[in-house]
């Protein structure tokens, strides 16, 4: 007879998927703030704290992990929470681009 504790549950690929590319995004993260650290040509404090924020948000995408393989709801808003500010980032409007000075003038 076999209890609930020795039955092994294969979890669906709904779930496995996001949750291998949330952790490959997570270490995708660190690897890029780590060299863009190490090659920039000027190291102050504003790139002190852009990596301090990218680390935290690779810590939120190892939580939101954890909550993808629990089926948790609370999966959905956080997601949208992290994801927000990569997509910022590709937009013209929110850098320091020439598009960004285009659009002002």
């Amino acid at each position: 007879m076999r209890t609930a504790a020795e039955t092994e549950v294969r979890r669906p690929s709904a779930v496995r998927a996001p949750t291998s590319l949330l952790a490959v995004t997570a270490a995708a993260t660190v690897v890029v703030e780590l060299l863009a650290r190490w090659y920039a040509p000027e190291q102050g404090f504003g790139l002190a704290v852009r990596t301090g924020w990218a680390m935290l948000r690779s810590l939120g995408f190892v939580v939101l992990v954890g909550h993808v393989r629990r089926v948790r709801t609370v999966a959905h808003p956080f997601g949208l929470v992290l994801a927000v500010p990569e997509a910022c980032r590709s937009w013209s409007c929110c850098g320091d681009t020439p598009a960004a000075g285009a659009m002002t003038s």
